[in-house]
């Protein structure tokens, strides 16, 4: 049973995988004389170049190539003394191989520039402190509390990201099931449709001569097809046999 659609579906997908199929299936120019490997070669290069399934491949390059600027941005906002361009580019990949969205990261910022404001002493302040030490032992405690607050809440973001990045796994590994599974119907789908064709060469009784080479050609043609499936079917299953 076929795994179920994930999330970023889109049946035009399916559609232009089978445009694809058809496309090279039916493209006599290059005839039948090629392996399973070639085939779903020339399909996967035939889909990727259509406009639907190009422009979603250049939103999610862009989409990857953004990500990485805000991770090389990043690193340069934490302006850490002794590191060169190198050091930066290598941190930025690890950050961006880390990390699955910046949402998060950006509230994070906000929240921690809050609490070291919080924390941080105003002018007046620093001259309450030297007439009134006592208050400020009171205030100490509360202090330490907004630190602990800020920390649960760092522990709390690191575990969504966590959960984001096994969820993003998943996904991928249902993604590549998906095209696993769309690629064995379509190898059983031709290698019916040539057995079903075969069958019915088979069946023409031939008018004369001519016509009974042109049936064997053309016989000759198609069990060449199927005994590509039988040779290269990489789940090691075989096409049925033909009887003459």
């Amino acid at each position: 049973m076929p795994p179920p659609r994930g999330r970023n579906y889109d049946a035009a997908e399916d559609l232009e995988l089978a445009r694809a199929w058809v496309l090279v299936s039916t493209d006599g120019s290059k005839g039948v004389n090629q392996t399973a490997e070639l085939f779903w070669s020339r399909v996967k290069k035939t889909m990727e170049e259509s406009d639907a399934i190009s422009e979603a491949i250049r939103t999610d390059i862009s989409k990857k190539v953004s990500k990485y600027v805000r991770c090389l941005q990043k690193i340069e906002s934490l302006q850490e003394s002794g590191s060169n361009e190198k050091d930066k580019l290598l941190k930025a990949q690890e950050l961006y191989d880390r990390r699955t969205t910046f949402q998060n990261s950006f509230m994070d910022t906000r929240k921690r520039k809050s609490v070291d404001s919080d924390a941080r002493p105003s002018a007046g302040a620093v001259l309450h402190e030297e007439t009134t030490s006592p208050q400020l032992e009171q205030q100490e405690p509360d202090l330490e509390a907004k630190g602990v607050k800020a920390s649960k809440k760092l522990r709390a973001q690191v575990n969504l990201q966590a959960r984001a990045v096994k969820a993003h796994e998943t996904l991928s590994i249902s993604m590549a099931s998906k095209t696993k599974v769309a690629k064995s119907h379509l190898r059983i789908q031709e290698e019916r449709a040539l057995q079903s064709m075969l069958n019915e060469l088979y069946a023409i009784e031939p008018r004369d001569e001519e016509h009974g080479a042109s049936l064997r050609s053309r016989r000759s043609s198609l069990l060449e097809r199927l005994g590509a499936f039988t040779t290269t079917n990489a789940s090691g299953s075989t096409s049925s046999d033909v009887s003459n």
